[in-house]
């Protein structure tokens, strides 16, 4: 039981409502997160003062309105801890999954299998890992042939396949990396720059409960030249039930952005519309 067991460090992993107002993020959390250290007998089982990370841009109060239907929300979500799981071991086991063979170095944040140009790294707070040939990432590779945007979709899921990676991960978004290069306008004789791709970034999601996480796991393929795979960077923590709780209502929380207001921009607002409401974890 919870209030038995010397617990290690984890961070709880809670329910928010995330609120778009006109292409800006506002998430309100319905229930606060916290770190519970490893040598603290945990005997209380509510939920310790809420941590996040602050947006540092000034808070205006402008006129809301709702541009979007209220979602059905359930009364209670369940609360997940997170535990560790990076260690040597796991560094180890990752590193073959790519085949990497060489010793495991560490410091105090990661843990690192270098071949080069080949290069892991294991996150030792998240468990997050970064594979890449480094000789060919951040535009290294000139002129590159890159695959259509659905093969490479297929080539980061069979990639992921073949190593055991894809467990859970759900298709999320392409994003195409892109360099400026100063050509020469034969037409005017004049230099101009030109946008070039020069890799695609497959992006993956994950979920909980049919429940998006949002602000931490995510799982990411870069696909260069001749479309292979030159970069992974993965974050999935493991997740474990804890309790459920409580949740707020979307038209409380609506009330609460209405109260607060949203962060500025350097455009001058007097009106916003919320275009989107939708329930998710964050981490």
């Amino acid at each position: 039981m919870l209030n038995k067991e010397k617990m290690k460090k984890y961070i709880l992993l809670v329910g928010i409502l995330v609120i778009g107002v006109l292409g800006i993020v506002g998430m309100y959390t319905f229930l606060p997160i916290a770190s519970i250290d490893e040598n603290e007998n945990t005997t209380d089982e509510s939920l310790p003062p809420m941590v996040i990370n602050e947006i540092k841009a000034p808070i205006i109060k402008v006129n809301i309105s709702l541009d979007t239907k209220i979602p059905n929300v359930p009364n209670e979500m369940m609360v997940y801890k997170t535990r560790k799981i990076a260690t040597k071991e796991y560094a180890i086991e990752i590193g073959k999954k790519f085949g990497l063979q060489e010793d495991v170095r560490e410091d105090e944040k990661n843990f690192y299998v270098i071949d080069k140009p080949f290069e892991l790294q294991v996150y030792k707070p998240s468990g997050a890992i970064w594979y890449a040939d480094m000789s060919r990432m951040y535009g290294n590779e000139k002129n590159p042939k890159l695959p259509s945007e659905s093969e490479a979709v297929d080539i980061a899921k069979k990639f992921l396949s073949d190593r055991d990676l894809m467990s859970g991960a759900i298709f999320d978004k392409i994003v195409v990396d892109t360099k400026k290069k100063i050509i020469l306008d034969p037409n005017t004789n004049k230099t101009i720059y030109k946008e070039e791709p020069y890799d695609i970034q497959v992006f993956f999601r994950y979920e909980i409960d049919s429940v998006p996480i949002v602000g931490g796991s995510k799982l990411k393929v870069y696909i260069g030249n001749n479309g292979d795979v030159i970069g992974v960077f993965k974050v999935k923590r493991n997740y474990e039930s804890w309790k459920s709780f409580k949740i707020r209502t979307p038209n409380e929380a609506l009330r609460i952005l209405k109260e607060r207001g949203i962060h500025s921009v350097k455009i001058p607002i007097k009106e916003a519309k919320v275009k989107g409401i939708y329930l998710a974890y964050y981490e």
